[in-house]
């Protein structure tokens, strides 16, 4: 998928594409593999920070069971931060890109009965991410390096006919 937008004041306000490649059956196991890549040529939309981003990422994913699974992904690329409505718009080799890397491994158990309307069941998940990224402080780049953690709980569960109590956490 491509995205264009533009302003009355500026004709290139978003420039993105996401490419995405999925193998289900890496070699005829249950390891399904997607390769994405992000490339960012202008985004002065959808993020407070106007960015030019360009990377890739690589996610597996092995179910155990029907209702468990462990997904690793590692991406990394490289980000410019650019000052508001900045005059050079695509410029794809000029200095001032940074590097950066995620790692994340997420565990997951779920068994409800439907996964876009649950009508019983529950699901966890727990992932893990040790990032290496730059941010955009008071105007100066400054690499930033940290942990996180994050935990999900959902589920669903039919009272009577008509009527299901479900929760997100």
């Amino acid at each position: 998928p491509i995205e264009y937008g533009f302003s009355a004041t500026s004709p290139l306000r978003l420039l993105r594409t996401t490419p995405k490649w999925t193998i289900p059956r890496v070699f005829g196991s249950d390891l399904k593999l997607e390769i994405e890549g992000r490339f960012i040529f202008a985004d002065r939309v959808t993020e407070v920070k106007d960015f030019t981003e360009f990377s890739t990422s690589v996610t597996a994913t092995y179910p155990f069971s029907k209702v468990m699974s462990v997904t690793t992904q590692i991406s990394g690329g490289m980000i410019r931060f650019e000052e508001l409505d900045a005059t050079d718009r695509l410029g794809l080799f000029d200095s001032g890109y940074e590097p950066f890397v995620r790692a994340s491994i997420r565990w997951r158990w779920d068994n409800q009965d439907n996964p876009l309307h649950p009508t019983r069941g529950f699901g966890i998940s727990a992932a893990l991410s040790a990032i290496i990224a730059n941010e955009l402080v008071d105007g100066q780049v400054e690499a930033r390096q940290y942990m996180k953690w994050d935990l999900a709980l959902k589920g669903a569960l039919k009272l009577r006919p008509g009527l299901i109590l479900a929760m997100f956490l």
